[in-house]
């Protein structure tokens, strides 16, 4: 079983251990939180001093979304470090397809909700060999030859709308994603716990999760599952 880490932050790395073979970077639910050139040099030095694998993480992408990923992009591939991408957004996923054939492009998790409404043949067609899970029960409707599945939580829900952000400026008024200034990275996650959710959820930002339950290798294997991908926080 390989073992992967998402790195969102230069910080995270504190939960790095040898364990972990492969560094999932990135973001997969907001453009706003995507790494800036910086960040990105600095874990590129990372990697390559401790001889690590990378997996660029993307989320669902508006247009100045796109722009940073494909400057991410740029960065990782001069570098010959783009082997691995998890795509959140369809228009990514065919801009990889048609400009990075080497690259193995990763069905992320709010794509991979749908994708037992297609034939295996078509995901092979499109370029899709693995996707990523966090919930075993719809495991079976999947069709890929590779699955990775990541804990301690699962999202629930994501939105373009995010409730704080702005939220220092505009305390009594609607908030919302344009005037972002990643308020979401300074605040721990709001814990809702109500006899209406059967669990209870964590809200960080724009997304919505819930712990799921911890599960044994032998169990993971026997679903297809051949990468654990730990998610330190959220």
């Amino acid at each position: 079983m390989e073992h992967a880490i998402i790195i969102n932050n230069i910080e995270d790395f504190k939960y790095f251990d040898k364990k972990y073979s492969k560094i999932y970077f990135g973001n997969e639910f907001c453009s706003k939180l995507l790494p800036k050139e910086k960040e990105v040099e600095e874990v590129i030095d990372i990697i390559k001093k401790k001889k690590l694998n990378i997996t660029l993480l993307t989320p669902q992408l508006n247009s100045e979304g796109v722009k940073r990923v494909k400057k991410i992009i740029k960065q990782l591939y001069k570098e010959k470090l783009l082997s691995e991408i998890v795509v959140n957004d369809y228009g990514l996923l065919y801009y990889i397809k048609e400009n990075f054939l080497d690259c193995e492009i990763i069905l992320g998790r709010t794509l991979s909700c749908g994708v037992f409404l297609y034939k295996k043949s078509f995901l092979n067609k499109i370029g899709i060999k693995r996707i990523e899970i966090d919930n075993l029960k719809k495991n079976k409707k999947y069709n890929s030859s590779k699955i990775s599945y990541y804990y301690p939580f699962s999202f629930v829900s994501v939105s373009m709308y995010c409730p704080v952000a702005d939220i220092y400026n505009n305390k009594s008024k609607n908030h919302g994603i344009i005037d972002c200034s990643k308020e979401c990275s300074g605040l721990s996650p709001l814990e809702i716990d109500s006899k209406f959710f059967s669990k209870k959820v964590f809200l960080k930002g724009n997304t919505q999760f819930i712990k799921n339950k911890n599960i044994n290798s032998r169990e993971l294997i026997k679903n297809g599952v051949d990468r654990l991908v730990f998610q330190p926080n959220i």
